[in-house]
Order: structure tokens, then C-alpha cells, then sequence
């Protein structure tokens, strides 16, 4: 029997839910004090606090939650047990932002930070580190904890990578050492050496300083993200507030070089000249918007959505095949189909879109057929009588809403 992509995602997900379990109840660590039980319950808040509003640092396009540095400071001075009780405090914060539909994600990261954590943890004690002391002969066991944390973090990303599109080795190894989780890797050691800070930190001047420490990176984030957020403001569209054409003709090319699979969606309001001359243009600003929002709530990072010119826009999906982005643009178009009912201007009563996908490197080979292939399944929805979803192949075929087939 073949069991689908995703089945294989939440087998390898609730395995690691099962490892946490098993790490929580089968780790032993001595009965912490007061002081230290006050200390892990105020650095689970902090950690919540960091999982549920990450930010960007400079140079990388990661997300920074200093989540490893907290980790990694909790169980070279408390154990591996109570660090597994920080995580626990922690998962409410994760539901926060991949809502109850994301529990897989949940799961699965919990399961694999606590493992990441035992075993550095293992690592530590067994190059000679001791719990909660520190000398001058603790710097070998810390700096060869952190690079198992990171090791470690790095196989259960691979598998991960490999049972999503079932690749070769090969190109699984490709896609791991993309730019783009390059910078992963680059915020997990800077992560690790706050991490060894702050566990020093602890030891030194205990949980005030931790706190401090927080403080000042948690403030320093902000700053950057407002800074960034203004320079953004260049590549943004000013009605819509989506990336603007410029950001989308910069960023595509690069998202090719970074990810084994990218897919385009085009989408064009139909007859919108029509909804302008009938309703007038502020109304057609707010559909506009309208739809631009619809779009943003449509996707998650690293994709991004723009607005291309006019009444039509793009949405770039990174690591999906067609079959995803004619998911995604399915329901896009049945949303718009039903949340703008009862228009009496627009010929089916109703504002609809047509959308056209091309997939890097299914139906194109480089940035420039991506983008022109995506168009021309745009227009083919049109000339098919538009409100539809046409997703281009390599073979001249088109792939429709209504009986639309794909090989696996």
C-alpha cells in the first residue's frame, strides 16, 4: 500500500512525540531546590515568550527565538529532566502560533528539541561536565554539548527533508545545505554561544541575570525589526500592502537558487474593468485589498504573495509541487467565489479569479519560463471561461479545476 507524503510526515512526527515521552520518564536528575524550580518556571515563560513572537537578526533570513540558547543553558546547570519540563511549559506558547490544527508541528518539534537536549546533555556529562559546576576544564564538555545538540538537530531535519520528497540522498543533501537552512545553521550557533553565555550567566548571578540577558536581545530584535520593517516599505505596494512587482522580480530568481521545487501561482480578477466602470474605483481599491489580505492569510513563510500590476498577483511556494499549489489555489479561488456573492455588476453575480501555476523544475527550467508559463496558464483559464485553476506541464497538457489528474 502507498501511504501518502504526509501519512510518512506524521508517523516520523508522532514517533518524536513517543521519544519525548519516553526521555521525560525515563531521565533522572536530582530533586531540585526552590531557587531552581523558580528558575525553570521563569525560563519556560521567557521561552513561550520567544516561541510565540520570533523576530529576524542581521545577515540571516532565519527566525530567532533563542529557544536553543535557553535549552541549552537549562540543561548543562539543571539536567535533562527539568529541561523536558521547560519544554512542556512551552507548548501552550507553540499552539499560539501553529494554532490546535498544527499539533503535528507541535509534536514534532517538541519531540525534537527534547531529544536534541538529552543528548547534549549526555554529551556534556560524558566529556566530563558536571551539572550546575563550572571551571576552567568545563569548556571542552560545553562547546562539544552544543555542536551534539546541533549535530543531532541536523540528522532529524535531513530525515525530515528526505521523507517530504522522498529524493535521493543526494539531492536531500542539496536542500539541506541550501542558503536558506545555511542560515538555520548560522542562528543555531550564534543561539548555542548566547546559550553558553547565559548558562554562565546563571551560574554566576542566577536567574536575574538570565532575565537580563533576555531583555536586552528581546529589545534588540525590535530595533532590527522596525528597521527592517522600514526598509521594507520599499517593496511594498501601497494599497495593498502585499510585496510589490520590483520585490517579486528580485526575490524569485533567488528562491530558485535556494529550493529544489518552486511553484508560481498567477491570479487575475475577472472582468474587473467591468466591477471599476460599475462600482467606481474606491471600490475597487477596497476588492483589491480585499483580496490581498485573503492572499496573506493564504500562505505561510518563506512563501510570499505580491501584487503584480493591476488586478493580478503572484504567489511564490517555495518547496511545493503542483498538486500543493493547485491546492492552495483552489481554495484561494473558491473563497473568493463565495466570500463576494451577490454582486449584480459582474456577469455571474459574483467576483471571481482565474489562476495559473508553473512548478520549478517540472513545467521550467529558470525564472523566466517559470514566470511565463505561469501566464500562460493564467490566460488558458481565461480562454477556458475564467473562475478556474490551470496548472502548466512541460507536455502541452493542461491540468483543469474540474477533473484535474496528477501523477505521483
Amino acid at each position: 500500500m502507498d501511504v501518502p507524503r504526509d501519512r510518512y510526515l506524521d508517523i516520523y512526527g508522532a514517533i518524536f512525540g513517543l521519544v519525548f515521552l519516553f526521555l521525560f520518564f525515563t531521565s533522572h536528575t536530582n530533586v531540585p531546590t526552590m531557587e531552581e524550580i523558580v528558575a525553570i518556571v521563569i525560563m519556560g515563560g521567557i521561552l513561550s515568550l520567544f516561541q510565540s513572537h520570533i523576530f529576524l537578526i542581521p545577515f540571516t533570513t532565519g527566525a530567532f527565538t533563542l529557544a536553543s540558547s535557553i535549552i541549552y543553558a537549562c540543561y548543562v546547570n539543571y539536567g535533562a529532566k527539568p529541561t523536558l519540563v521547560l519544554l512542556i511549559l512551552s507548548v501552550p506558547a507553540m499552539f499560539m502560533v501553529w494554532k490546535l490544527s498544527g499539533w503535528r508541528v507541535v509534536v514534532f518539534n517538541t519531540g525534537q528539541i527534547g531529544l536534541c537536549a538529552v543528548v547534549g546533555a549526555k554529551v556534556f556529562e560524558r566529556a566530563g561536565g558536571v551539572t550546575g559546576q563550572f571551571n576552567g576544564r568545563v569548556i571542552v564538555p560545553l562547546v562539544l554539548s552544543a555542536l551534539a545538540y546541533i549535530v543531532t538537530n541536523l540528522i532529524v531535519t535531513f530525515v525530515a527533508l528526505f521523507i517530504r520528497h522522498r529524493a535521493s540522498f543526494t539531492k536531500t543533501i542539496f536542500e539541506l545545505l541550501t542558503s536558506q537552512n545555511l542560515d538555520y545553521l548560522i542562528l543555531f550557533f550564534v543561539e548555542m554561544l548566547i546559550g553558553g553565555i547565559m548558562a554562565f550567566t546563571l551560574q554566576l548571578w542566577g536567574i536575574v541575570s538570565v532575565v537580563a540577558l533576555c531583555a536586552v536581545t528581546w529589545l534588540l530584535g525590535i530595533t532590527y525589526r522596525k528597521y527592517n520593517e522600514m526598509a521594507l516599505l520599499a517593496f511594498k505596494d501601497g494599497l495593498t500592502g502585499l510585496y510589490n512587482r520590483r520585490y517579486f522580480q528580485e526575490n524569485i530568481e533567488r528562491m530558485i537558487s535556494e529550493f529544489r521545487e518552486v511553484s508560481l501561482v498567477m491570479i487575475d480578477i475577472d472582468y474587473f474593468k467591468k466591477y471599476n466602470d460599475c462600482l467606481g474605483h474606491p471600490e475597487g481599491d477596497i476588492l483589491l485589498q480585499k483580496i490581498g489580505r485573503l492572499l496573506e492569510h493564504s500562505i505561510k513563510l518563506p512563501s510570499i504573495a505580491c501584487r503584480y500590476g493591476g488586478e493580478e498577483f503572484a504567489v511564490v511556494l517555495p518547496s511545493m509541487e503542483s498538486k500543493q499549489a493547485f491546492e492552495i489555489a483552489e481554495r484561494v479561488r473558491k473563497h473568493v467565489e463565495v466570500e463576494f456573492q451577490g454582486n449584480e455588476c459582474m456577469p455571474e453575480g459574483t467576483i471571481t479569479v482565474s489562476i495559473g501555476i508553473s512548478t520549478y523544475p517540472v513545467s521550467a527550467n529558470n525564472h523566466l519560463a517559470l514566470l511565463k508559463n505561469a501566464d500562460s496558464a493564467l490566460y488558458k483559464a481565461k480562454s477556458l471561461g475564467r473562475n478556474q485553476v490551470v496548472t502548466y506541464t512541460d507536455s502541452n497538457e493542461w491540468g483543469l479545476e474540474l477533473g484535474c489528474t496528477f501523477e505521483d
